[in-house]
């Protein structure tokens, strides 16, 4: 049988001109193309994914179409936020034009939250989270049997209903293999190299119900968690294996519940203590005493969202908070 190629693909990404351009172009790992290509790889062996990261490769909308156009794959797939959809739209032109028996499939925030907007110019819409239902219509399932799909089917929209949450245990470790993880760096701090850099997640889904937010859209309410001997895992792979020195852990949540981060970052320090880490935080969340903690397990940074000091924006967004917390 001849062997299928899949290409994941992040697309371009513009920044807004200005004084803090340049400190905001830095390329992170695209974390969901990497647990996408782990799931394909475990599900089939007679399928090669391939991930291509646009922003890390410094490739413009062309450049993507080149390299794409390159690998000849039979399916192509882009994850887009709505900053990216415009992009994503020529991508999927230009590669029907280039590529026309290739499959089309778009997944990510964008299409989850409005699941038509990229059809016809793609062929699939995976909605919500995508392992399973990426691996289904590789498979060959008919998309009107896929939990998670969106297509087209006589010019109707037909949007499934969205698949059930998995067990993140159950996922395997994404696939750190297939980036360019030489290429990825943070300004921290502010202005000077930091060494090999990554991301990573513990945990997926926020109970917050805040306006502006889409997490809802494809995570859902519910928070699930890697069990931390999966966290140390992947750790063992990105520090080991990747040479990774400085890492985000990218939870929406990740300070919620107190006594997990305290063992989590004590199994941190005790097994990589030249390990460095970043994490966001809301501010009720934070006292001096675990500042303190964390900052001696190698915690470098806590990114806080206050979004506004207004507390009657606070109330509008969905995000209400106490401002002396903040403060």
């Amino acid at each position: 049988m001849t062997r299928r190629r899949v290409v994941l693909v992040s697309p371009p990404y513009h920044h807004t001109p200005g004084p803090f351009e340049r400190l905001a172009r830095f390329a992170e790992p695209p974390l969901g193309l990497a647990y996408l290509a782990s799931a394909i790889r475990g599900a089939d062996p007679e399928i090669t994914p391939e991930i291509l990261d646009a922003p890390a490769l410094g490739l413009a909308l062309e450049g993507v179409l080149r390299a794409i156009v390159a690998r000849q794959p039979h399916v192509v797939g882009i994850s887009t936020t709505t900053l990216t959809a415009e992009t994503s739209r020529q991508l999927c032109r230009g590669v029907r034009q280039a590529l026309p028996t290739a499959r089309i499939i778009v997944g990510g925030a964008h299409p989850s939250a409005l699941p038509g907007d990229l059809l016809p110019d793609a062929d699939l819409v995976v909605h919500g989270e995508g392992e399973a239902t990426l691996v289904e219509i590789l498979s060959g399932v008919d998309p009107e049997q896929i939990p998670g799909a969106a297509f087209l089917r006589d010019g109707e929209l037909r949007i499934n209903p969205r698949r059930p949450l998995a067990d993140l245990d159950d996922l395997p470790l994404p696939a750190y293999d297939l980036l360019p993880m030489e290429r990825y760096s943070y300004p921290y701090p502010l202005r000077r190299k930091t060494g090999r850099y990554a991301t990573m997640v513990t945990s997926r889904g926020c109970p917050g119900r805040c306006t502006f937010c889409a997490k809802d859209t494809i995570w859902g309410r519910q928070v699930r968690f890697h069990s931390l001997d999966r966290v140390m895992e992947t750790l063992e792979t990105l520090v080991r294996h990747h040479r990774v020195t400085l890492l985000y852990l990218y939870d929406d949540t990740l300070l919620m519940d107190r006594r997990r981060i305290l063992a989590l970052s004590a199994r941190i320090a005790e097994t990589f203590p030249a390990l460095r880490w970043i994490c966001q935080a809301r501010a009720p969340e934070i006292d001096a005493e675990l500042c303190r903690t964390l900052a001696s397990r190698g915690c470098v940074k806590l990114e806080i969202g206050v979004e506004s000091g207004a507390p009657e924006i606070l109330d509008a967004i969905g995000k209400p908070m106490d401002l002396a917390a903040v403060r």
